[in-house]
């Protein structure tokens, strides 16, 4: 729809949140505000755009086509953000490289990819996250997947499941049944969950689908004996490291929601060690997921190692079981009908706490009283 030379309806792929809407969103990212602060961790907020080989260099986050891209006045290609894991490691590596390790930093913002598989199809989408970085090993991990479910919980959802899988174990899976042309489509098919296609893709290399079978390295803590008789060499290391987490989180509680998932693929390829992702029920695709990702920071001068995770908060709204909540009653309603005096007695009152919406001018004081009990106003202060 057109109205004289402007559009009024809006691209593809981005929407407007309306007060009831952004209201949800901004109780739920104060109390994920709140629960990160709360275990050491501090806000940083990265720009919404920086030159696009931030995010394409080798070992960053995202495929060219998934960005936006434009070219400024004097002549840089830049692009907006499509996640935050890689702006933030470019901020450790050139700001606070001498800070003192670990760091401990969480982010809440806008994100934007060109294409995009998120509710609705969206181009633009918030995200909630931290980064715990200069820390290795199982204990960091358990770390941020125990937050990542302590963040659902605190939002209110009870019913979500944990996958916990392991980069080295899939890629050594994947090398040990197919060429190297076959790893790629192999590895976007268990990205997409299309273990029909990789068993058609198995037959086509000569494999026997029996080789390795996908469901046999799903499960509990169990698959990881599985895993030994299929790849004895990952039984040590990778496997390890796997079973450090699971009985870290499972002593934290949270065994009845966790699972593990061998062939576990995410979407970014700075990944190098263990991954996790959420789910919860009548959503087709991840709540939130991260994992660890020990040399993206190499790419922008800094060796150290780092784990974190990020959640999708339209995706959890959209699984959250809370119905909409009208907006509250205002305390008082002030009117009146000189300009200066409603405007001070708006002000003393929301200073001693009330909250106050204004009446518009020229309303009567009848009219005053009308609009109060359709408003359910607990007070009405009308000024002759």
């Amino acid at each position: 729809m057109c109205m004289g030379n402007g559009r009024l309806s809006l691209p593809a792929g981005v929407r407007d949140m309306l007060p009831e809407e952004a209201a949800r969103v901004r109780q739920l990212e104060n109390v994920l505000v709140h629960l990160f602060a709360s275990w050491g961790y501090q806000e940083v907020i990265p720009p919404t755009f920086e030159y696009a080989d931030t995010y394409t260099r080798k070992g960053s986050s995202q495929s060219p086509g998934y960005l936006f891209r434009f070219i400024d006045q004097e002549g840089e290609v830049v692009a907006l953000r499509p996640e935050f894991t890689t702006p933030i490691a470019r901020l450790v590596s050139t700001r606070l490289n001498r800070a003192s390790l670990p760091l401990r930093l969480f982010y809440l913002g806008n994100v934007f990819r060109y294409q995009s598989n998120v509710v609705g199809g969206q181009r633009e989408f918030r995200q909630a996250g931290l980064e715990l970085i200069g820390a290795t090993g199982a204990r960091a991990d358990a770390e941020v997947v125990l937050l990542a479910a302590e963040a659902l919980l605190a939002a209110g959802l009870r019913d979500f499941h944990v996958l916990l899988g392991h980069v080295q174990i899939t890629e050594a899976l994947l090398a040990a049944s197919f060429a190297p042309a076959g790893i790629p489509p192999a590895r976007e098919a268990l990205m997409g969950k299309d273990y029909a296609g990789l068993n058609r893709m198995a037959r086509e290399y000569g494999l026997q689908p029996e080789t390795w079978q996908v469901r046999d390295l799903h499960g509990g803590r169990e698959v990881l004996d599985r895993l030994r008789t299929v790849l004895p060499e990952q039984g040590n290391g990778p496997a390890r490291e796997l079973a450090e987490v699971w009985e870290a989180l499972s002593t934290c509680g949270l065994e009845n929601l966790l699972s593990l998932d061998l062939t576990l693929v995410r979407d970014l390829d700075y990944y190098t060690g263990m991954v996790f992702e959420i789910y919860a029920p009548g959503l087709g695709f991840p709540v939130g997921g991260g994992g660890r990702y020990d040399h993206l920071l190499e790419q922008f001068g800094l060796e150290a190692p780092a784990t974190g995770f990020a959640i999708g908060i339209e995706r959890l709204l959209a699984v959250m079981p809370s119905s909409p909540q009208p907006p509250a009653p205002p305390d008082y309603l002030v009117g009146g009908k000189t300009t200066g005096d409603v405007l001070a007695q708006a002000r003393e009152l929301r200073r001693q706490g009330y909250q106050v919406e204004l009446l518009a001018a020229g309303i009567s004081r009848e009219q005053a009283r009308e609009a109060a009990r359709v408003k359910g106003a607990k007070e009405l202060c009308y000024l002759d």
